[in-house]
């Protein structure tokens, strides 16, 4: 949990509609060399 509220407090993750990942989270992930093209995204039942 505190990990997840330091990125959100950060910028890392938006939770205006669910949790995302922002542009400056998917640079710090690629970063540490997290293959983002790797990742399905989850997608929220509509």
């Amino acid at each position: 949990m505190a990990i997840r509220d330091g990125m959100i407090a950060t910028g890392l993750f938006d939770t205006s509609g669910g949790l995302a990942l922002t542009d400056a989270g998917g640079h710090a992930l690629a970063g540490l060399g997290v293959d983002l093209d790797a990742i399905t995204p989850r997608v929220p039942p509509a």
